[in-house]
């Protein structure tokens, strides 16, 4: 199961639910930070800008909590490179996301969790 988000600060108070006072497992819990861009259906030139995290539930390693997290639009005219105001805003996802798992000692890796075939 997938447990989604949109909201960063939805997506932190989960996290505290899920990791904070818990027993430590024997394996470390491990967050997945990226950004990810996909093509939009508006114009074959404009990419959309989307942060993704998503980490392995406490409670049933199964549950993939996920979220995604729109920023901004990167146009190819422009050389594909991010732009000032797009970047900002992946920037101030990123940070509330990495705080969080810094206070609930969840590393913080790339990529992300994708469930398995069949989910």
């Amino acid at each position: 199961m997938i447990i989604r988000f949109n909201s960063i600060e939805e997506f932190t108070e989960e996290l505290k639910k899920e990791f904070e006072d818990k027993p430590r497992f024997t394996l470390k819990p491990i967050l997945r930070l990226t950004c990810q861009y996909r093509g939009s259906s508006a114009s074959p030139n404009i990419k959309l800008a989307t942060v993704v995290a998503t980490i392995k539930s406490a409670s049933d390693p199964q549950d993939i909590i996920r979220l995604e997290k729109y920023c901004g639009d990167i146009w190819s005219a422009q050389g594909a490179s991010v732009n000032d105001k797009t970047g900002a805003h992946i920037q101030e996802a990123y940070e509330p996301i990495e705080k969080a798992c810094k206070e609930l000692k969840i590393e913080v890796r790339a990529g992300m969790y994708e469930p398995e075939k069949g989910d």
